[in-house]
Parts: C-alpha cells; sequence; structure tokens
C-alpha cells in the first residue's frame, strides 16, 4: 500500500469525466454515483474494480462532508470543496479537496501515516479490529473511513497546506488499478 505525503499537482494525466466544486450534498453525491454506474457499463469495467470505484468514490465525499469547514471566508477566499474522478488506460483516480480545521489535521494525518505502516493484509487486519471494537469511533463517523479506502485503492496520497492558524486545506487522491 502506498500512503504518501505529495507535493506535486493532483492532476493526472487522462481524462477527466466527473469534477464538481462547491458545497457537497447527498443528492450531488447521488447524481455522481449515478455518472459513475453508468461510466463502469459503459466501459464494461469489471465488477470488482467498478465496486472499489462506488466505495472509494462514496468514502472520499462522505470525509469531504463530515471534515470539511464550511465557512463563508473559506468560500469567498476560493476554498470549495472538490471532487474530481478521472482516469486513465491503467488507472482511476478519485480526487478531493476541502478546508479542515487543525484539530482534524492531526487525526487525519496520523492516520494516514499508520496506515502507511501496514501491508494490504495488515490493513484489513486492523479495520476488522476497528469495526469489532468500536475504537476510535468519533461524533463524524466510524474514524474507520481511511483504513476502508486503504482496502478498496492502490495507493493514497495527500497534501496538506496549512492556510493559517486554523485552517488548512487537505487534498487526497486515490488510485484504483483497472
Amino acid at each position: 500500500m502506498v500512503v504518501d505525503n505529495f507535493h506535486e499537482s493532483l492532476e493526472e494525466d487522462g481524462i477527466v469525466f466527473i469534477a464538481y466544486s462547491g458545497i457537497l450534498s447527498q443528492d450531488i453525491i447521488n447524481g455522481m454515483m449515478a455518472a459513475l454506474e453508468k461510466e463502469a457499463e459503459n466501459s464494461n469495467i469489471q465488477i470488482t474494480v467498478a465496486k472499489k470505484i462506488y466505495i472509494s468514490f462514496i468514502e472520499l465525499a462522505q470525509n469531504v462532508m463530515k471534515y470539511s469547514k464550511n465557512t463563508t471566508e473559506a468560500k469567498q477566499d476560493g476554498h470549495s470543496e472538490l471532487i474530481v474522478v478521472n482516469k486513465t488506460d491503467t488507472n482511476y483516480f478519485i480526487s478531493t479537496k476541502n478546508i479542515i480545521n487543525r484539530d482534524d489535521e492531526k487525526h487525519i494525518i496520523s492516520v494516514l501515516n499508520e496506515i502507511g505502516t501496514y501491508d494490504k493484509q495488515g490493513i484489513k487486519d486492523k479495520y476488522n479490529k476497528l469495526r469489532k471494537s468500536g475504537e476510535n469511533t468519533h461524533s463524524k463517523g466510524g474514524g474507520i473511513g481511511f483504513y476502508q479506502l486503504a482496502r478498496k485503492s492502490d495507493g493514497i496520497r495527500y497534501r496538506i497546506n496549512r492556510l493559517d492558524d486554523n485552517e488548512s486545506s487537505l487534498n487526497i487522491t486515490i488510485t484504483i488499478n483497472i
């Protein structure tokens, strides 16, 4: 598993076929899921790969909704939520960007760094342990979403840019091999 704090652009070569910038809602996520399902059908993607894409997309979108700090100032500064799905001949990439508070930043970095120490079996074992124990549960969810992403993807890259003393921009890109 590749968990990597990256500094290059989030953009990958390939075709962007879903992109949304603004405040995410469940209705918008549902519409984007319908487009993903149509893409999988039209491209004859294997069902196992399609399921990885769906699960990863939903998990990333929910993370944006859970962790986003939707302040008026952030929106005025052009820091809106972003989700992009693009593909190459060999991979799908799902990228998100959102503003988070510094407390959430510390938690997210800690979890992603821990995930980076595991192989696929270790991630699966930790995910199952967390599901059974309820450990890591917090008010924004079960705390195991990043482990779910690591289980379903072929790599996670992230970048955090500090905006000020209270807010940071979080960028996450996951890779799914076709």
